[in-house]
């Protein structure tokens, strides 16, 4: 078997010949590692919103707690007081739901660089690398998709929930 760049060969008599991994041109090494950088950058910021997402959900709860502190101005107080508590905690476990959302992309986007990183900085595991960060792009994607999915299904069954009880 002939190859440019071989990820394995077989001799003259049919047995495996030790070879050098895949490895990527210097031209696509540049491309390689822009994208793992960005990708690393894209990732901390996600992982940075997904925490302040966190903190935020954790915040509303804390001011629905202190309706009656007089340092609330009153105008603010009631209008909050009008929320009532399943719609808090709707928004609590929306802005909890993504912020956790935002932490695993972030954190799988900062992996899936690490992974094209290391295409450039390492010799002969050029396909292996990529393929870790496809892996990691693929379980990203997973999530993404699965909660596209829930949020369409759940805007549905809000929307019809509304007509139906509209309708009474």
């Amino acid at each position: 078997m002939s190859s440019d760049n071989p990820t394995s060969a077989t001799v003259a008599n049919g047995s495996p010949a030790a070879t050098t991994g895949y490895e990527f041109t210097p031209e696509q090494n540049v491309v390689i590692r822009s994208l793992g950088s960005k990708m690393k950058l894209v990732g901390l910021i996600l992982l940075i919103f997904g925490a302040l997402n966190l903190i935020n959900a954790f915040l509303v709860q804390i001011v629905f707690t202190q309706l009656d502190n007089e340092a609330i101005p009153a105008d603010i107080r009631d209008q909050l007081a009008q929320i009532g508590q399943r719609e808090r905690w709707i928004l609590t476990g929306y802005v909890t739901v993504v912020g956790i959302v935002f932490l695993c992309v972030g954190a799988w986007t900062r992996s899936a660089g690490e992974s094209f990183g290391q295409i450039v900085a390492t010799s002969g595991n050029d396909i292996n690398h990529l393929m870790e960060g496809f892996k990691t792009l693929n379980k990203m994607y997973s999530l993404i998709a699965t909660v596209l999915v829930a949020a369409i299904l759940a805007y549905l069954v809000l929307v019809i929930a509304k007509i139906v009880l509209a309708e009474q």
